[in-house]
């Protein structure tokens, strides 16, 4: 399709990716974490010209619709009409998804935004909300860059609007913004609230937050949320991402903070790297859209131990995907909360910022606060406290640094302490990388040790060109266990005996024409870039050379144990003429193993 190919011609993999996941250049190409499996050591890689990715450690890959497919959980149409809106492509007409259910719900969340700040800002009735926001110190240019509107207190004043707008009784409903009656129709699920406008990362309105300006005032509670619909999951969508990512990138971190006025009047004070969870704990999947911009976050807890505690919820889900988590803590005179401490005065709530502790410090300032450590009782209720949370830590250099610090402050050995926590019966977090897919070594789509060692004699062969021929002395296409490497090592040895092309590109490319096109040579490049960037042309010589006799060894040893189980057969027949034949057999083959290794190629 044309459409398709000029939204490549026009996007950047590696920006529209770089939106996702944090990458950096390698070799020739990129690579970072990859989004789609755990993992510390970055198997994911991008290959800017071919316009593709793949995974070495879950094996996903693709070109730029698969990934924005799988993130964002689209249908095709989906991906596609987001990325031609990126692109400015205008698709054609077979093409055309926008009568698709989530871009109808989009236009609907958008018309009502545009409704609720209109009313805001022109109706009368919301003089009483213009005055509230003035009073807690908004300007109108914060107040208009959010977006923030007025919802009235009639029962239908939105519904009305979008109904003669023709937009369909049962679009509004699923769009969260009306609730049917028992009689068929529908009315206003928000009346009478300061209307936030929750974005998607993309800044596309899926939702709102509505506050009263005063608590009893209407029914429902202080603030209420649009329900879940097939745009708006809380727990899958951060307050203020859209605007603040690039803010991250550049800081480092990300301020998580309870609630969307906290975002607004840090914003407005000029922190920018702030978002908000919207008064839930963080979730696994808030976790990994974070992820995507930063590994490192700084949580403000409110100053009340129930705000703390919710907060704490998700900081383990945190931890255990390997963010590194600080906590700001807010002077006791500074307010409640960051929108309190902020309209004192910005300044002490940037250097609560800066002077943020680590989470476990501020898990042992917590347990042992207001304890009384000369009794015995009390330590012993502090410590197991901290050392719950310490034996949750994956890493053991950072267990025995914080059971050395608990061990300081509460004047106890750190033998006695790890005891307490066997007794305790909290088993010792393992490494994730000894459990998770990176354990293994990269392939493209190697199941086997045999098929990842192929992978790599062939990228270290593709790079070398011709000079990677005295290197695979000895090697036949017999040796390879998967048909598709066999049939690539005879298409290389081909054309590395007719060819002379210097330039791995240029190999590359007349590779991939001889095999029939496809990801497969590109992918191979990748897996050279991902781990070996930084090599000179005699480490790859050197690696290709020692890949060669382990695929040599590993086929020559496989061969082995095939002929000691024929033996053992033909000794249960007592054959002795195949015994015979077997036992010469098997010396020859003893002998080339132990040759194996003793060639030192002139190569080298």
């Amino acid at each position: 399709m044309a459409d398709l190919q000029e939204i490549k011609d026009r996007l950047d993999i590696v920006s529209v990716l770089g939106e996702y996941l944090q990458l950096k250049a390698s070799g020739a190409n990129w690579k970072g974490l990859c989004p789609f499996h755990h993992e510390k050591s970055p198997s994911f890689m991008v290959h800017r010209e071919k316009q593709i990715w793949h995974c070495f450690g879950c094996h996903e890959g693709g070109d730029i619709f698969t990934f924005v497919m799988k993130m964002e959980g689209l249908e095709f149409v989906e991906a596609l009409k987001l990325l031609a809106d990126r692109a400015g492509v205008e698709i054609s007409a077979a093409a055309d998804v926008d009568r698709s259910e989530r871009n109808r719900l989009l236009e609907v969340l958008k018309s009502a935004a545009q409704f609720f700040q209109k009313i805001f800002h022109d109706s009368p009735r919301a003089q009483a909300a213009r005055e509230y926001l003035d009073h807690r110190g908004l300007k109108n240019t914060t107040i208009a860059e959010f977006g923030i509107g007025w919802s009235a207190e009639d029962w239908n004043a939105l519904t009305d609007f979008l109904l003669k707008r023709g937009v369909p009784a049962v679009d509004i409903a699923k769009a969260g913004l009306a609730v049917k009656k028992d009689d068929g129709g529908i009315y206003d699920r928000f009346r009478g609230r300061i209307m936030f406008p929750i974005h998607d990362v993309h800044g596309n309105v899926v939702g709102f937050t509505g506050r009263v300006l005063v608590e009893t005032a209407v029914s429902g509670g202080k603030y209420v949320n649009t329900p879940q619909t097939i745009l708006f999951d809380k727990g899958r969508l951060l307050y203020n991402l859209h605007r603040a990512k690039q803010f991250i990138k550049d800081a480092g971190f990300a301020i998580i903070m309870e609630g969307q006025m906290d975002v607004v009047s840090a914003w407005q004070a000029g922190i920018k790297n702030v978002i908000a969870s919207s008064g839930t704990a963080l979730t696994p999947d808030q976790v990994n859209l974070l992820k995507r911009y930063t590994n490192k976050i700084a949580i403000s807890f409110d100053a009340d131990v129930a705000g703390q505690a919710a907060a704490k919820r998700g900081l383990n889900i945190a931890r255990d995907a390997g963010l590194d988590i600080r906590v700001i803590k807010i002077p006791a005179d500074a307010g409640k909360d960051p929108d309190d401490c902020i309209k004192k005065d910005p300044e002490i709530f940037k250097r609560a910022v800066e002077e943020a502790a680590p989470i476990m410090a501020f898990i042992i300032e917590r347990a042992l606060n207001g304890k009384n450590l000369a009794d015995p009782k009390q330590k012993v209720i502090a410590a197991r406290e901290v050392l719950t949370e310490i034996a949750a830590l994956p890493s053991a250099i950072e267990r025995e640094t914080w059971l050395r610090t608990l061990g300081q402050r509460i004047a106890v050995s750190e033998d006695a302490l790890r005891e307490e926590m066997r007794k305790l019966g909290r088993p010792v977090a393992p490494n994730p990388a000894a459990t998770s897919a990176e354990s293994a070594s990269p392939t493209i789509t190697a199941r086997t040790p045999a098929e990842i060692i192929e992978q790599y004699l062939l990228a270290f062969a593709l790079h070398l060109n011709r000079d990677a021929l005295p290197l695979m002395a000895g090697l036949h296409p017999q040796m390879f266990g998967n048909e598709r490497n066999a049939n690539l090592y005879t298409t290389l040895l081909a054309l590395y005996n007719k060819v002379d092309l210097k330039d791995p590109a240029q190999m590359m490319e007349a590779v991939w024409k001889e095999q029939g096109g496809g990801d497969e040579i590109a992918v191979l490049r990748l897996l050279v870039d991902k781990d070996f960037a930084d090599f000179e042309r005699y480490d790859f010589l050197r690696e290709l050379h020692a890949t060669a006799e382990r695929l040599e060894r590993h086929w020559l040893d496989e061969q082995r144990r095939h002929l000691e189980d024929a033996l053992r057969l033909a000794e249960g027949r007592q054959d002795k003429s195949q015994i015979e034949e077997l036992i010469v057999q098997y010396q020859v083959l003893t002998d080339l193993v132990a040759r194996v290794g003793r060639r030192t190629p002139t190569s080298l």
